[in-house]
């Protein structure tokens, strides 16, 4: 461990680099740093009514216990792209938050206080409970209580019986006939019979109609219920979403419910998981096609959170009746068997999916059976490449659509294929902005982007081809001091491929918008260098001259005056260029003043200089390298 005082008035930051094939921290010293993503603790009681707390940090390493100065401290690090930490420090009975810049770091003021990271946070808690009264939570919306459901199962079911045509029909002809004050009812009713019918866009339809129609009917319970259900059905989630979240329906246990099957459809697990977690009881009372559509949402829900056991029994406790529904618990019995380690098992179910089941399963099976023989090593990443590709021309839309595009940007990346890597991370942001997993995939594009450019990774990539990825793709570029050091790697590479006015630009930017102190005067030096190579001396000179600064390392100081030198050279300004390098010594500095001399045509001083340089190196003079006599 590495202690130390932080300079006054400066800002210290630790960033998490690729070194080589490993990983590293490098410590960054400003006056401005992006500040970290604030953690916030929250109260979670456990089956005993114990009370712990949890800090949701993303992607958490291992908790590290250290003895310092006798005070027990707990690290738990964080591998998400974005640096989160603690903003200040907080106090508990227990324990203390210390502030923190990438994780989180946990002050033990009891003997016995467990630190345990998760999935997607850390746990902190003691045998006996926390007492932890002093951390403020958001308290619930507390749910309305659960009256009479505004989807009947009888009335669901005579919708679907006897002769639809002609029930239809009657209750058409007699919203058309009544009176406009009675009509906004007739067509409620007309509607539910539609979406039992499971015709869900004829319904919508009518009850749209009848809301505009009647305020009153636009204002009941039951109207927006009945349009959240049958946007849902109709594939519309996001709508669905929107209609069961409004004021009337913000504490309403049914909405809640059904805005749950929402979110889970839209990949929303978290939130979906806990409306399940507040009304998945009332799924009961609903009709058994739909009690298992909603039992089949939270199935998913509960495997991608990680619950096994929820996930079975949700799964145990839906009638299957539905071909669709039957799929899809099928293939969340597929995820249980792959969670569990029961890999012959769930490729075996995975492959039967993608041949039998519905297009969505299907999809979703063939996605799940191709990562899994992967990373099992049962299929080649080339077989495993092509087929991804074939799912991602073949599927679109929804968390499917998302896990595809993911694993597809990490093929590449594995296969080498880095222009596609980029080009499929960039359309996961375009295609879900809000997405985690987008969020996700854009941080890994930014460490790819990152090992290319300046952990060794792209050494093998031809010149052109880099130049040409970094232009297609720098918004992946790191940001700060690397994101400089990529920028002038690149300038070099522009260089030696004689593309001097684009690596000069390059060059000329950081000057202009990104460096100070020494680090501009050092870039300095290298534009006037690429402006020499061109042929513009007097660019050179400005270059040199606008990042002057009194006190410089003698390294860089003796650097920039020889490209001075060089410059006025260059310009024919020769008197001044040889001051410029006088207090120099070196045999470069007297193979610049023979330079300086001989463009000056004053032949008795080169000569004078090349006949000390070959004694110096104790070669002999060869006669075809003295320069001709004068004329």
């Amino acid at each position: 461990m590495l202690r130390f005082a932080v300079p006054p008035g400066r800002l210290v930051d630790l960033l998490p680099v690729a070194v080589g094939e490993g990983a590293g921290w490098e410590l960054a010293a400003g006056d401005a740093l992006t500040p970290s993503t604030a953690l916030n603790p929250r109260r979670r009681p456990d089956a005993a009514g114990r009370f712990g707390l949890t800090v949701d940090l993303p992607k958490p390493g291992a908790a590290t216990w250290l003895d310092l100065d006798g005070e027990r401290i707990a690290l738990v690090t964080t591998r998400g792209r974005r640096a989160a930490g603690m903003s200040k420090r907080q106090r508990f009975v227990d324990f203390e938050l210390l502030p923190s810049r990438f994780g989180l770091a946990v002050l033990a003021l009891a003997d016995d206080l467990a630190v345990r990271p998760d999935l997607d946070g850390v746990a902190v808690g003691r045998e006996g409970g926390l007492a932890v009264s002093s951390v403020m939570q958001r308290a619930e919306t507390a749910l309305a209580e659960a009256g009479a459901p505004a989807i009947d199962p009888e009335a669901w079911a005579r919708g679907r019986s006897g002769n639809l045509r002609a029930v239809l029909r009657s209750q058409f002809a007699a919203a058309a006939a009544a009176p406009p004050g009675e009509r906004g009812p007739l067509r409620v009713a007309h509607a539910r019979t539609l979406i039992a019918a499971g015709l869900d866009l004829e319904g919508l339809t009518a009850l749209e109609t009848a809301a505009a129609d009647d305020p009153l009917v636009a204002m009941q319970r039951e109207t927006s219920l009945w349009r959240g259900l049958a946007l849902l059905r109709a594939g519309r989630l996001a709508e669905a979403r929107a209609a069961l979240g409004g004021d009337v329906l913000q504490r309403d246990s049914e909405a809640v419910l059904w805005r749950s099957v929402a979110e889970a459809g839209l990949g929303l697990w978290r939130e979906a998981e806990t409306g399940f977690g507040r009304t998945l009881n009332l799924a009961g009372r609903l009709p058994e096609d739909l009690r298992d559509f909603v039992l089949a949402a939270a199935a998913e829900s509960a495997i991608e959170s990680g619950d096994i056991d929820a996930a079975v029994s949700r799964m145990d406790a839906a009638a299957k009746r539905d071909p669709l529904v039957r799929d899809r618990l099928a293939l969340v019995k597929g995820r249980v068997e792959e969670l569990t380690g029961q890999t012959v098992a769930a490729l075996d179910r995975y492959e039967r999916l993608e041949v039998a089941a519905a297009a969505p399963v299907a999809a979703a099976a063939g996605l799940r059976r191709t990562l899994l023989a992967l990373g099992t090593a049962k299929m080649s990443s080339g077989e495993a490449l092509a087929r991804l590709e074939r799912l991602a021309l073949t599927w679109r839309g929804g968390p499917t659509e998302e896990a595809i595009i993911a694993g597809l940007a990490r093929s590449y990346a594995t296969a080498g294929r880095f222009r596609e890597a980029f080009a499929t991370t960039r359309r996961a942001a375009m295609a879900f902005p809000a997405s985690e997993m987008a969020r996700v995939l854009n941080g890994e594009a930014q460490s790819l982007f990152d090992a290319l450019y300046l952990g060794g990774r792209g050494d093998a990539l031809p010149g052109v081809e880099a130049v040409a990825l970094y232009f297609d793709f720098k918004e992946f570029a790191p940001i700060g001091r690397r994101g400089d050091e990529v920028v002038r790697r690149l300038a070099d590479r522009l260089v030696g491929l004689d593309l001097l006015d684009s690596a000069a630009d390059l060059l000329q930017h950081q000057i202009d918008h990104r460096l100070t102190g020494q680090a501009r005067a050092a870039v300095a030096a290298r534009l006037a260098t690429v402006r020499l190579m061109d042929g513009k001396p007097l660019q050179a000179l400005e270059a040199i001259d606008a990042t002057h600064l009194p006190e410089l390392p003698a390294d860089l100081r003796r650097a920039r005056a020889l490209v001075r030198a060089r410059a006025l050279s260059d310009l024919s300004r020769t008197d001044l260029a040889l001051e410029t390098i006088e207090d120099e010594s070196g045999p470069d500095v007297a193979r610049l003043r023979a330079d300086i001399l001989w463009a000056a045509r004053r032949w008795r001083g080169p000569a004078r200089r090349t006949r000390r340089c070959w004694a110096r190196s104790g070669a002999a003079p060869n006669p075809s390298t003295r320069p001709p006599a004068p004329m």
